[in-house]
């Protein structure tokens, strides 16, 4: 027999904006980037808007620092 099979868990946190598995300073310095951009803005990027409310404000930060140190394990 040859075949060969792999699982892979995916886990998703919410403040982990850059997909690594921790919710860290990264992530901070990440929604830093788009602070006080709207939805229709050149360049805007909707997941650094957490609460959906078409512009990233200090209510997107406080999601994220809420989650600080959670990681994937």
């Amino acid at each position: 027999c040859t075949t060969a099979y792999s699982l892979s868990v995916v886990c998703t946190l919410l403040g982990d904006l850059n997909s690594d598995g921790k919710v860290d300073v990264v992530d901070l310095q990440a929604i830093a980037t788009y602070w006080r951009q709207r939805a229709g803005d050149a360049g805007w990027d909707a997941r650094f808007d957490m609460n959906n409310d078409g512009i990233v404000d200090v209510l997107d930060v406080l999601k994220v620092t809420s989650h600080m140190g959670q990681t994937c394990s």
